[in-house]
């Protein structure tokens, strides 16, 4: 059973929001997303001179990558899309509805958790097998090897790929091949209770304005100091608040892939933001308080812990432990407390003393998700 995203340790990008876009579409989202700038340097090239704890570290960084549906080099976030050359695709593969199938593409998918081990080991021996068969040449070889491809007995070799991969003939009459398609997405549709969406691709790039201008949005980077209200957005652009509010969303969900939440937005977007306040460390005042003093919370502890157990959870867990703005529960919990403490009426002097904060240090923090609480979406 799937989790529900803010109970997750890292948010996933469902495969379906990132497919949905163009490339230069999917550069752009995910070039905002904060997992990629947090961690599209340390998932570069590898360094013959790393040590074993860097080797892990690029390693784990890939994996988070990986989990916003980013392969390939990293680029820097720094470069739109223009920049990197990413151009729409042409023709039926423009909108993202048909896709090519890349090596890289079908290795992934072929590794993936789709198949069971024995199924991979399979794969793997007839591959390497056929590595010495020239099978453009008839031989006792090469028939015995595409015998054994063609009719040996191995696991699940003879169920269907994920995702409605299907081989289309050619030589078929178009109309054919057409109405065919249309008629298995017709009923895969059906079967797994899937809406019939309209894309708006006229309006994803003011989906990206409005983010942009509330995010604070530099063109590399997010700066707090430049964020601005949906209700400044709205007269600036001359839209309607609601409809500011809901192109809003839409960007929340294209960059991070799921529906907005304030807590979604925290475990996501706010965190990363949260060091431009204290920094790396929390208020030393702070994390003396007492753990059995804590109000309960609507995502619980587990959510962000470190994790040490299989091999994604290791990599993980090594991650978090080097990059403070990562997961981490304890300023997860200290923003909660001060937006808690915003909600039930307190005055900023209230909040520090009720949290044992330096004035100093808290005023910023606190004015700044005072403004992000009155900005309800």
């Amino acid at each position: 059973m799937d989790m529900e995203p803010e109970h997750e340790r890292i948010v996933r990008r469902p495969p379906d929001v990132i497919n949905g876009l163009s490339p230069p579409q999917q550069w752009e989202v995910t070039r905002r997303h904060p997992y990629y700038l947090l961690f599209w340097q340390q998932a570069s090239a590898a360094n013959e001179a790393d040590s074993e704890a860097g080797q892990l570290l690029r390693d784990a960084a890939r994996l988070i990558l990986t989990a916003i549906n980013f392969v390939g080099p990293p680029q820097p976030p720094s470069k739109s899309a223009e920049d990197l050359g990413i151009t729409a695709q042409s023709g039926a593969f423009r909108h993202g509805a048909v896709s090519r199938v890349t090596v890289r593409s079908l290795v992934g998918m072929l590794a993936s958790p789709v198949f069971p081990n024995e199924t991979k080991r399979a794969i793997a021996e007839l591959l390497l097998r056929s590595c010495d068969v020239d099978l453009r040449i008839p031989s006792a070889e090469c028939h015995a090897f595409l015998r054994e491809l063609t009719q040996g007995s191995h696991p699940h070799f003879d169920d269907s790929l994920p995702d409605l991969i299907v081989s289309i003939n050619p030589r078929a009459p178009g109309r054919s091949a057409a109405s065919a398609v249309q008629e298995i997405i017709r009923n895969y549709k059906a079967e797994h209770k899937l809406p019939e969406q309209r894309r708006r691709e006229d309006k994803f790039d003011d989906y990206l304005k409005i983010w942009d201008l509330r995010e604070g949005w530099t063109g590399a980077g997010y700066d707090v100091s430049r964020e601005m209200r949906l209700k400044e957005i709205a007269g600036e652009l001359r839209r309607s608040i609601s409809t500011v509010q809901n192109r809003y969303r839409s960007a929340f969900r294209n960059i991070v892939g799921h529906d907005y939440t304030p807590a979604l937005w925290l475990q996501v977007v706010g965190l990363p933001k949260f060091h431009g306040f204290f920094g790396s460390a929390l208020p030393r005042a702070w994390r003396r308080r007492l753990r059995s003093e804590r109000r309960p919370r609507d995502i619980p502890a587990t959510a962000l812990e470190k994790y040490v157990g299989p091999e994604e959870g290791r990599l993980v867990g090594i991650l978090q432990a080097n990059c403070p703005t990562f997961g981490n529960l304890g300023e997860f919990e200290l923003m909660s407390d001060v937006g808690d403490l915003i909600d039930r009426g307190q005055t900023n002097e209230q909040i520090v003393e009720e949290l044992e904060l330096r004035a100093a240090e808290a005023l910023d923090l606190i004015n700044y998700l005072r403004g992000r609480r009155d900005d309800r979406l």
